[in-house]
């Protein structure tokens, strides 16, 4: 019961990144809640348009952590001069709407992320890799988020709306409609199951699932390792839940959810 209870919070828990402010009127974009290396040169910390940098270890991890929701992520060279692009499509009602965007590392024992907060009506955000580049760092190496805040609730599972990504350095490339989601657990686990089902911004179901408990299957979870799985089939734009159940060594397990959104 103690790992259920802790699992309950962790997918898409984003309660850190409140400190983040919106990035109107000039307000800090960075993160409170990590600490920088001030010793170094890449230390999280404010980089103009984004907070970005390596920072100490947070005492307080998950169990199990959403760290990407791509549609499509092209390799990419850090060393080039160009930026990377990162797009989205939000719903028409909340275009307005600010989109948060972050970054980390997926290596690990490796502390480092990015963070910033565009306009949604922008609808992409220009991101220098200079950081990227002197850490070394390639398209395997990222796991990257965007999301909005949902009006409709405060429910902790359904308080963001996770906009599936599409992130360049060249040439657009067609969308796809399949979505890679990536976790993160922090002890190895025995096996994982996900659903999917449409819904309303407030999570009430709106039809059959699109996913009916699918087992992932993989035969090795090991700690502190992304996992990955692919979602698509989608037929409407709208909202649907992910839902994922982790199985624990010994027997316990836990459920949780978050909903994204997809566009066609």
């Amino acid at each position: 019961m103690r790992n259920m209870r802790k699992l309950i919070t962790v997918l898409a828990s984003t309660a850190a990144l409140a400190a983040i402010a919106s990035g109107n009127g000039g307000a800090p974009l960075c993160d409170a809640g990590l600490g920088g290396n001030e010793d170094s040169a890449i230390a999280y910390q404010l980089r103009g348009d984004r907070c970005e940098g390596i920072y100490k270890l947070e005492v307080n991890s998950t169990q199990l952590r959403l760290s990407s929701v791509v549609e499509s992520f092209e390799p990419f060279d850090a060393s080039k001069p160009e930026d990377l692009t990162v797009q989205w499509s939000a719903p028409a009602d909340l275009e307005a709407a600010d989109v948060r965007l972050r970054a980390e590392s997926l290596r690990p024992r490796t502390f480092y992320r990015m963070d910033t907060v565009v306009p949604g009506s922008q609808g992409a955000f220009s991101w220098k890799l200079d950081i990227v580049d002197r850490l070394g760092y390639s398209r395997e190496d990222l796991g990257v988020l965007g999301w909005i805040r949902n009006p409709e609730t405060d429910d902790d599972d359904r308080r963001q709306i996770y906009l599936p990504l599409r992130i360049r350095q060249g040439a657009a490339t067609p969308r796809t409609g399949t979505y890679e989601v990536a976790f993160i657990p922090e002890v190895r686990l025995e096996e994982v199951y996900f659903a999917v089902t449409p819904v309303n911004a407030k999570g009430e179901g709106l039809g059959p699932r699109l996913y009916d408990t699918q087992e992932l299957g993989y035969g090795y979870y090991p700690s502190k390792t992304p996992t990955s799985f692919e979602i698509t089939g989608f037929t409407q734009s709208g909202f649907y839940e992910v839902e994922i159940k982790a199985v624990f060594f010994g027997g316990d397990s836990g459920t949780t959810s978050f909903l994204l959104y997809h566009e066609e």
